[in-house]
């Protein structure tokens, strides 16, 4: 169940990486790749802190 959830996260943050990417083009690649590792640092957290109650 929990690596179902990781499974789904991770590509939901690829998909979100690629859009980012396109629509984003101005912005640099690096500081698309900090701010979503960031964020997918938060809600890897969530996930697995509501997996382990």
């Amino acid at each position: 169940q929990e690596w179902k959830r990781v499974g789904q996260f991770i590509s939901m943050l690829s998909a979100l990486i690629g859009f980012m990417k396109k629509k984003a083009l101005s912005f640099n690649l690096e500081d698309i790749f900090q701010i979503s590792g960031f964020h997918a640092l938060l809600i890897m957290m969530s996930i697995l802190g509501i997996g382990q109650k």
